[in-house]
This record gives structure tokens, sequence and C-alpha cells, in this order.
């Protein structure tokens, strides 16, 4: 700012006008536009919190898709895939941002607490799959059990419905994709070799439910203390209530 100031003087010091009245006139130009540009902010506030969810619902969808293709072995689109996931990180990584900036109000907090969040284990899942991917790039292939197909639907599925809460509002149904994944990984120890295909489906699965699940927990509201606590305190015998009579 100070460097372009002083090029404008010099320039308008070719044409006659003293520094001094250039450098007055430059400066409540300035504030003047300042104190319009926050005038317009108060007037139509552009909140990061309104947008953040759903550039964290993009970068879901765009890790689905990556899961998608390949737990069903579509390596032609991983490379499509990654580089959208790269692009759908970035931007979520910059709304966030964003965010860090606005008045740091408690519905901002809330906001950033939960993004924060949602990205460090969004970031897991997609971690989850680089080691059977480098392993089928090698040219080792999926084995073929129906439990596969089964765990990425359900997966899929999970990761739909978590993208649609986000978009939406809604709250997700409890996580139930461990069941697919101990179908799958029975499936897996039950065949006779131990191909590193094998290996690294089995620790991809576990660690792609872990994620899903605590994505799930996290974007569903927590329960009160004492409510947990009436859950999980054991029901009374049958005749207690007329043990005084």
């Amino acid at each position: 700012m100070a460097f372009l100031t002083g090029m404008l003087v010099l320039l308008l010091s070719f044409e006659g006008v003293a520094p001094g009245e250039a450098i007055g006139a430059r400066l409540q130009a300035t504030v003047a536009g300042s104190a319009w540009a926050l005038i317009a902010y108060a007037v139509w506030p552009t909140r990061e919190r309104r947008h953040i969810r759903a550039s964290l619902a993009q970068l879901l969808s765009a890790y689905r898709g990556h899961l998608r293709n390949l737990l069903l072995g579509r390596m032609e689109d991983l490379g499509d895939t990654r580089a959208a996931a790269r692009v759908a990180r970035t931007n979520a990584q910059a709304s966030i941002e964003r965010l860090r900036g606005e008045p740091c109000s408690r519905r901002n907090l809330h906001e950033l607490k939960l993004a924060e969040s949602l990205l460090a284990n969004g970031n897991r899942l997609i971690r989850a799959t680089l080691s059977l991917e480098a392993v089928l790039r090698d040219g080792h292939p999926l084995p073929a059990l129906e439990a596969l197909p089964a765990f990425a639907q359900q997966a899929d599925q999970a990761l739909s419905e978590l993208i649609a809460c986000l978009v939406e509002g809604g709250i997700p149904a409890a996580a139930t994709l461990r069941g697919a994944e101990r179908q799958l990984s029975d499936a897996l120890t039950a065949l006779p070799d131990g191909s590193p295909a094998t290996a690294a489906l089995a620790d991809t699965i576990d660690r792609i439910t872990d994620s899903i699940g605590t994505l799930t927990h996290l974007l569903r509201p927590a329960r009160p203390a004492s409510t947990n606590a009436a859950a999980e305190a054991p029901a009374a015998p049958d005749g207690a209530h007329g043990a005084g009579g």
C-alpha cells in the first residue's frame, strides 16, 4: 500500500500536483473506501458459517467417489477422483481459515470446532485407502468376494447420508457399517492365500469403518449425561415396587 501511494504521488507530481495535496487526497480516499467497505459488510455480511458445511459436504462427496472406485477396483478412474478430492480438501481448508477470521461468537466457535473435526476425520478416511491403492497399482487384484461390493455399497450409502445431513441440516442414523466390515473380514480370513491385496484390504476396511463411525458421531447431537445414566441403569425387578406394601 505504501509503495502504491508513493507511485501515485510521483506520477501526480509530473502533472503539477503538489506531493502534500496528493498524499492528503490519497489518505481521504483510503479512509472513505475502508469505511464504505465496513458499512457494506455490516449491512450485507458474508458469514462463512453459512457456507462451511457445503464445503465439507463437497469434500465428503469427493472422498466418497474415490472410495467407491477403489473398493470396486476401478483403477482407471482413481486419478480423476483423487484430483477432485485434492481440490475439495483445499477448498474446505480455505473455508475453515475464513471462518477463523470471523468474529468469535459462540455459534462460530461451535461451527469451527465441528468443521476442524470433520476435516481431520475426513482426511483419516482418505488416508485409509493409500495402502490398498498402492497394492492394487502394483498389479495385485482385489479378491472376488460377494461381501466386498456389499461393504462398498453400505459405505457409500453411509457417506451419502452424512453428505445429505451437512447440506440439509438433518441428523444421521447411528453407524451400522461394522457388521458389513466383520462379514468381509471373516471372508478375507477364510481365503487360503495371504496375498498383499487381502492384507491391505482387511486393514483398509477396518480404518474406513472407524472413520465413517467417527464422522457419524460428530454429526449426531450428544445426549445429556442424565439421559445416558438412565439408559445405562439396570431395570428394577418386577416385584420391587410392591415390596413395601
